[in-house]
């Protein structure tokens, strides 16, 4: 099978879109796996892609994502954790249309997905109050191919970074916020681009795209087991919140939580085949660790990829973009750097948006770099503010007003997910209930949020996995961008960097 996503740019769209044009128009479809991408250490794609497990064209099936929940507005300890269609690992999977994926250990991979909407028309056509990093994204790895018997809460918020959560049997490797910062739909005929978000990113990113799909960039365990198959189990969690909670930057890392009118999760699958890294059937770009002495080769990452066929710097600097006590951060609830927050200059805005907001306060926000913009990357960039997913104690009870939403014409120095201002003396700390846990109540399982009254949600820490070590520019004629190399470092979280070995790896260690 040819690739899905194409390499075009603005004023050209061959016929063979035309089926992810028609949904670009629509507000019903969702999303799903779809082309899996081995990523070269520069960057950029490379061979044939893979598939997400039981992939369709979309021309032939345009309802292949599954909402965990269907039917219910709540999480039950009984929904399953991926489609039953999906669940076991059998031939009728792959095809040599649509073949699982081969990577050696230590690969990056780009899970790709269309946003739909979700990202460049939530606040007006969508309407609803979700949070301002579109949702987060969880991907769990597991050798356990048949997820029949696996309900949703017996996996996610239970696996965890170093493998030791639930039943043991899979592990925590990436978080992710679902708007990676690039990709966008095509602009609404009829509509237009009421937000301005697609304009923008049509603008700034190189190609001029009227369509890039997303992308969860994620890294294959280097102590992943050749001969075995990988399973990835990708969660998209996307609640609608209260309209006292709006513009919430990040999706609270519980179940059924408060500052939630309706839960919305969503799962997909993908399988990778484990090949020696030097194995012929990747291609000319072997896996990272083929070399004579056998340590993983440094990223040489390009300055301006073409965002469409390129991993995104940002994640494969940063396994875990959004925090989470499961992943070895030591807080209480999920949080985030600002600058990893593509939208963030939404943050705290609990008015609905009301019109497009202006292409200066998107060139300001503070996830600028997402967009390898020329001038400026996330490694020139100092440390930003992390917000956090747990509510005001005190949140807005405002009306909705029918004014246009103000936005600052520059980039905040202190972004806040609360409109109070931030107290001067030490809070004590949030508290919630363990992930892990909760009440069932009538079938339903209940997870509390216990907020302080003095809470500060926002906090001056953030944590990369990689710094530059070096810049270079090439010789060659045909290419004028300088490689970035960079190379994984430790934390200075104690728990965190107890999980590490090696060359800031994580022992995957699920038999």
């Amino acid at each position: 099978m040819r690739p899905v996503f194409p390499t075009r740019t603005r004023g050209f769209l061959p016929l063979a879109l035309s089926a992810l044009l028609l949904l670009a128009n629509t507000a019903e479809a969702h999303t799903w796996g779809e082309e899996q991408w081995r990523i070269a250490r520069n960057g950029t794609f490379v061979g044939s892609p893979g598939f997400a497990r039981g992939y369709k064209p979309r021309d032939q099936d345009q309802n292949q994502d599954y909402l965990v929940n269907k039917g219910h507005n709540v999480i039950l300890p009984t929904d399953k954790a991926v489609n039953p269609t999906r669940s076991k690992l059998t031939d009728a999977m792959y095809s040599a249309d649509a073949p699982m994926l081969k990577v050696a250990p230590g690969d990056f991979v780009a899970f790709m997905y269309t946003e739909n909407g979700h990202v460049s028309k939530q606040d007006i056509f969508g309407g609803n109050a979700k949070p301002i990093n579109r949702g987060t994204v969880y991907v769990y790895a597991t050798y356990e191919n048949d997820l029949s018997d696996y309900n949703l809460v017996d996996i996610h918020l239970k696996w965890n970074q170093d493998g030791t959560g639930g039943d043991g049997k899979g592990k925590l490797v990436a978080t992710r916020n679902y708007d990676d910062g690039q990709c966008h739909e095509v602009i609404p005929s009829g509509i237009g681009d009421q937000e301005g978000i697609t304009t923008f990113r049509m603008a700034h990113l190189k190609g001029g795209y009227e369509l890039l799909p997303c992308q969860t960039d994620i890294k294959v365990p280097l102590d992943a087991k050749v001969g075995k198959t990988l399973t990835f189990i990708w969660v998209w969690d996307w609640p609608t919140q209260k309209p006292e909670y709006r513009g919430l930057a990040v999706t609270p890392a519980t179940y059924n939580d408060t500052t939630q009118s309706d839960a919305e999760i969503y799962t997909s699958v993908a399988d990778y085949l484990i090949v020696d890294p030097c194995d012929d059937s990747l291609g000319e770009v072997k896996g990272p660790t083929c070399n004579k002495d056998g340590k993983e080769e440094p990223v040489q990452f390009l300055e301006q990829p073409d965002p469409a066929r390129s991993g995104i710097r940002a994640q494969m600097e940063d396994l875990f973009m959004v925090q989470l006590p499961q992943a070895g951060f030591n807080v209480k609830a999920a949080a985030a750097p600002t600058n990893k927050i593509p939208l963030a200059i939404l943050i705290g805005n609990t008015e609905p948006v009301t019109a497009q907001i202006p292409q200066e306060t998107l060139l300001n926000s503070p996830a600028k770099p997402a967009l390898n913009l020329e001038g400026g990357s996330e490694a020139d960039e100092p440390p930003s503010p992390s917000v956090s997913a747990l509510p005001s104690s005190e949140p807005s009870q405002a009306p909705p007003s029918s004014r246009p939403t103000q936005f600052p014409s520059s980039r905040p120095s202190q972004p806040s997910v609360s409109s109070k201002p931030t107290p001067t003396s030490s809070p004590p700390p949030a508290t919630t209930s363990p992930a892990t846990g909760g009440d069932v109540e009538d079938g339903v399982l209940i997870v509390t949020v216990t907020v302080p009254e003095t809470t500060v949600f926002v906090t001056s820490t953030t944590t990369e996995t990689a710094k530059v070590v070096r810049t270079t520019t090439p010789t060659s004629s045909a290419s004028s961008s300088s490689l970035m190399f960079f190379e994984p470092t430790p934390t200075p979280n104690s728990k965190r960097s107890n999980l590490r070995r090696g060359r800031g790896e994580w022992t995957f260690g699920a038999s």
